[in-house]
C-alpha cells in the first residue's frame, strides 16, 4: 500500500515513479517489468522506492487511483445523475480519456490491466451506494446490480473505444453509452 503523502516533495517522487512505470509498460509488458527497472527509470534509489511503495503493483494501483480519482471530479462531480445529465457526464468522461490520459488508458489495455480501472470504480461505487440508498426507497439489491452493471458496460465501452483507434468523438462515445447502459442505472 502506498504511503500518504504529506509535503510536495513526497508527492512529487509518487508522481515521478508512477510516470516511471507507465513510461515502462509503453515499451515493455508490465509483468517483466521490476522495482529496479522502476528506480532505474525514474533515476532514484530503491530505498527511496521503498519509502513511498511496497512493489510496483502498488505504485499501479496508485497510479490508477490518482487517475480515477481525477476522472471522476474532472467528469462527474458537480452533475446530477439523471437521464437529463447523464449525457453531459458522460461527454466529460470520455473527454478526459481522450485527453492526455489516452496515453494511460492504452498502456493498461495493452497490459491486460484494464480490470483494475472497473475494480476501483466498483469499489468507489459501492460507498457511493450508501448516498443513493439514504435518498431513495429504492431496493438495495436493485441499486447494487444497476451500479454494477452501469459501471462494467461504461469500461467495456472505454475499451471499445480504445480497441477501436478512438474513432468516435466524445460526444457520439457519450451517446453510446446513453443507448447501452441499462434504463436502472438512471434511476438511481
Amino acid at each position: 500500500m502506498a504511503t500518504q503523502c504529506h509535503t510536495e516533495y513526497a508527492v512529487q517522487k509518487k508522481a515521478q515513479l508512477e510516470n516511471s512505470l507507465l513510461n515502462l509498460m509503453l515499451r515493455q509488458p508490465y509483468k517483466e517489468i521490476s522495482v529496479t527497472d522502476i528506480c532505474r527509470e525514474a533515476d532514484i534509489p530503491r530505498r527511496t522506492f521503498y519509502h513511498y511503495f511496497e512493489s510496483k503493483d502498488d505504485v499501479l494501483d496508485s497510479m490508477i487511483e490518482n487517475l480515477m480519482q481525477q476522472c471522476f471530479l474532472d467528469s462527474v462531480y458537480g452533475l446530477r445523475v439523471s437521464p437529463a445529465h447523464m449525457k453531459e457526464s458522460f461527454v466529460r468522461i470520455f473527454r478526459f480519456w481522450d485527453g492526455d490520459n489516452r496515453v494511460k488508458l492504452d498502456a493498461l489495455i495493452q497490459n491486460g490491466l484494464e480490470s483494475r480501472l472497473m475494480t476501483w470504480s466498483l469499489n468507489f461505487i459501492q460507498a457511493e451506494k450508501i448516498g443513493i440508498l439514504s435518498n431513495s426507497s429504492l431496493d438495495p439489491k436493485l441499486v447494487e446490480i444497476g451500479l454494477m452493471v452501469g459501471v462494467t458496460d461504461f469500461f467495456s465501452l472505454l475499451y471499445y473505444w480504445s480497441r477501436d483507434g478512438y474513432r468516435e468523438t466524445p460526444e457520439q462515445m457519450a451517446e453510446y453509452a446513453i443507448w447501452v447502459l441499462p434504463q436502472a442505472f438512471y434511476n438511481l
